[in-house]
């Protein structure tokens, strides 16, 4: 999904007619914010937190049968790919057409 198609959901969902998107960047952002130490820490993830991870991507799968069989998600569709967003705008799509 887009960038825009993003700010389109987020219009839709706020029932707003007009925002602005600034970023850090922004002259009357930036007056606000300060410089940034990034430091980036690796973590390795602990091995309970992957079984975990494998389960619920084993439900998931389980769950996603339908959508594949109604050809509404690639059949390759991993459960990392399918999100929140993607099933309501699977949701918003299947509203349309039935609609």
């Amino acid at each position: 999904m887009s960038k825009i198609e993003n700010l389109q959901t987020i219009v839709e969902s706020l029932r707003v007619s007009k925002f602005e998107v600034r970023d850090e960047n922004d002259a009357e952002v930036k007056r606000y914010t300060h410089d940034k130490n990034i430091v980036e820490v690796l973590v390795e993830r602990e091995n309970s937190i992957q079984i975990m991870e494998n389960h619920l991507h084993n439900l998931m799968n389980h769950l996603l049968v339908f959508l594949k069989t109604a050809r509404l998600i690639p059949q390759h569709a991993h459960p990392k790919i399918i999100n929140k967003m993607t099933i309501l705008n699977l949701q918003n799509d299947f509203r349309t057409k039935a609609g």
